[in-house]
């Protein structure tokens, strides 16, 4: 019996002996092995985001370089350009202020929040289109000021989700929308 398993690692090590297989761990940041779950869960995350930028890029009439990602407050104020659309991605809280930046035009604004999530945003600009997706308890307000507006709304809402638009130069009677279940969508505190 000692003999067969003296044979059995010979032929391990043999068969080892010309491969590039080493004891010092490997450099790359991918996990060796990913179980058939873990595969679908990356692909399908991947699949969502793509869908959530192809959603927000029809909506705003963006093109995939003028995408300026924003979660969680943390915004490069360098790349925002009047051809910009900005893309917020929050399932926690953010307070995003823009109104001391010299934005003066954005060419869009896409929201997608889910879980409970807090948004502010405050901003001065002109705003040609903005979608808003959003799940679960989710509460927006976006504060457009005394001299922003917003010409186009369009929403993906279910559940309790709540959207507050404010603003002096807002013309709400414009942005009519189509019904969304138990979710609430405001423009200077009248129901759209």
């Amino acid at each position: 019996m000692k003999h067969i398993v003296l044979m059995v690692c010979l032929c391990f090590f043999y068969a080892c002996d010309n491969s590039e297989f080493s004891g010092t761990p490997a450099t790359s940041s991918a996990p060796a092995y990913q179980s058939e779950e873990q595969v679908a869960a990356t692909e399908t995350f991947t699949e969502v985001e793509d869908l959530e930028n192809k959603e927000c890029l029809l909506a705003t009439n963006g093109d995939a370089k003028s995408v300026v990602s924003i979660s969680q407050g943390n915004v490069d104020l360098s790349k925002i350009t009047p051809n910009s659309v900005l893309l917020l991605e929050v399932q926690g809280q953010a307070q995003i202020d823009l109104t001391s930046a010299q934005i003066s035009s954005l060419k869009g604004i896409c929201i997608f929040s889910a879980g409970g999530a807090s948004i502010q945003l405050d901003l001065n600009a002109t705003v040609l289109a903005m979608y808003y997706y959003s799940r679960g308890n989710s509460v927006s307000k976006l504060n457009f000021g005394s001299t922003g507006t917003l010409a186009k709304l369009a929403t993906d809402v279910s559940g309790g989700s709540q959207l507050e638009l404010t603003g002096q130069k807002l013309a709400c009677d414009t942005l009519k929308l189509p019904y969304g279940g138990s979710s609430r969508i405001t423009c200077n505190g009248t129901n759209l």
